[in-house]
């Protein structure tokens, strides 16, 4: 992929880009591809989608999972309750080894779950294009 916006976004300072601009540019990228810019329920899906597969890929551990996951803007992000016991996990742990093991279970069961109805979800959420 490579279109003219794409190639001045890829030279921008991200130190020094404010989400405004980033926002305008990743739009007329999108434009560009003859893409439609996700709805940010599909947005935060595609995030906690990608933050479930480095976890599963053994990049993070439960516990920075669980975080990232809370880290998400939650105004939106509530309506997405196949994530909720990611939450639950990162607001209970920190208690004893057995209770970490039984979290970290739930964690991993979790993650799994969210990878097997992805597809479903998205379609549900509607198309991107």
């Amino acid at each position: 992929m490579d279109t003219p916006t794409l190639r001045v976004l890829a030279g921008e300072d991200a130190a020094q880009l404010n989400s405004w601009e980033a926002g305008n540019l990743l739009a007329q990228v999108l434009s560009e591809l003859g893409m439609a810019r996700p709805t940010t329920i599909q947005a935060l899906w595609f995030v906690g989608l990608e933050l479930t597969s480095e976890f599963l890929e053994n990049r993070t551990s439960p516990i920075e999972y669980a975080r990232a996951v809370c880290d998400l803007p939650f105004e939106e992000f509530e309506r997405l309750i196949e994530f909720d016991p990611l939450i639950y996990a990162e607001s209970e742990w920190g208690g004893p080894v057995e209770e970490l093991e039984r979290l970290s279970e739930g964690i991993w069961a979790t993650a799994q779950d969210l990878v097997r109805s992805a597809p479903k979800l998205w379609t549900e959420l509607g198309p991107r294009t």
